[in-house]
């Protein structure tokens, strides 16, 4: 009689697989994840700068009061102490939501940006200092988010946690105006 050739795998071989699929699974899905995350929140600084210059074409212009026809102090156009953000921070999730840039003070600088975003993007000014604003954009990937856009001044570590911020200062100091570079803050 002839011998039988084994065909197959034995159940050793097919668990030595397994473990090495799973432990491939288990280092590339964090990254993987991460890589998504970063690439939807690639948006922020572009689109903080693209409102920073509007703000900026916007302050250079000559306003005049329709009732005596004074040339008005020039001042960037801000909300006040606290902006929800457009879209609201409240509705920000991990994928994009339609963002209405007909509100203030976006409609004011003529801004508009895209239909849809991942983060939520907020520009507040201090109204002793109508020269000095924050632009910032918050992405709250894991859905937490229910405050506001941290206010001038705010620590921005201490301000949502659980969320990535970015900001940008523009200040009119001297005839120049200054736009610092958009800091990331990851408050996971």
């Amino acid at each position: 009689m002839l011998n039988k050739m084994k065909k197959g795998f034995t159940l050793i071989e097919l668990m030595i697989v397994v473990a090495i699929i799973g432990i491939l699974a288990a280092i590339a899905i964090p990254s993987f994840n991460k890589y998504i995350r970063n690439a939807r929140m690639a948006e922020a600084p572009g689109l903080i700068k693209a409102i920073a210059q509007d703000e900026i074409m916007y302050f250079d212009e000559d306003s005049i009061n329709p009732t005596n026809f004074a040339i008005l102090a020039n001042t960037y156009a801000a909300v006040g102490a606290a902006d929800n953000g457009v879209p609201s921070v409240a509705n920000i999730s991990n994928s994009k939501v339609a963002a209405d840039w007909d509100v203030a003070p976006y409609n004011t600088i003529n801004f508009s940006g895209p239909a849809l975003t991942v983060g939520s993007y907020g520009v507040i000014g201090a109204t002793t200092t109508p020269s000095f604003i924050r632009v910032s954009a918050i992405f709250d990937m894991d859905s937490s988010a229910t405050d506001q856009h941290p206010a001038n001044g705010a620590d921005l570590d201490a301000a949502m946690t659980g969320s990535t911020i970015f900001a940008s200062t523009l200040e009119y100091t001297n005839g120049t105006h200054n736009l610092s570079p958009v800091l990331k803050i990851d408050n996971d």
